[in-house]
């Protein structure tokens, strides 16, 4: 008896957001994404790269959850995007993980990238009310260039708490 699947959404963007995860992570690496992955999922047929795009297109087969895991853990910081359109539909948000090498570097860093991603959201508004109202269009930019602000501000304050974590006086 199969189940009918007529009340769950297709979250068009959920396969756009793991589709732009694993394009990162093959032109990160230099190979084709779906010959790759395939291969790692184990499609062997000549037709082996259709078959895996058919699983990341949510009008066909689906991945089950352990391929999904599977893919997570081959992408790791690649799976950013992905990770990140997860966090946004449970208003969360994703930071990369501290990294204990060079405390100041890395501060300034993130607090460089948190400066630049603020004043493109400054003049994204600027230039949405220029007119007097919104577009869905401009909202949407606005809601993505918020969410990259924080995200940045939320990575600059997880390297602060890790470095408390291992304050005794001076680091």
């Amino acid at each position: 008896m199969s189940r009918k699947n007529q009340y769950i959404p297709q979250y068009e963007d959920f396969f756009k957001s793991l589709k732009l995860s694993l394009k990162d992570y093959g032109d990160k690496f230099n190979v084709s994404y779906s010959s790759y992955f395939a291969d790692k999922l184990g499609f062997k047929s000549s037709n082996a790269e259709t078959q895996f795009n058919q699983f990341l297109n949510p009008s066909e087969k689906d991945l089950s959850v352990r391929e999904l895991i599977f893919l997570i853990n081959i992408l790791k910081e690649d799976s950013k995007p992905f990770m990140d359109y997860l966090a946004k539909e449970s208003n969360l948000i994703v930071s990369n993980k501290a990294n204990k090498i060079n405390h100041f570097e890395e501060l300034h860093q993130v607090l460089m990238k948190f400066s630049i991603d603020n004043g493109l959201l400054n003049a994204s508004y600027l230039k949405s009310i220029q007119d007097k109202k919104f577009t869905k269009d401009e909202l949407n930019e606005l809601t993505e260039l918020s969410y990259q602000a924080r995200s940045r501000l939320n990575q600059f304050e997880f390297i602060i708490d890790e470095l408390k974590k291992g304050c005794k006086d001076d680091i």
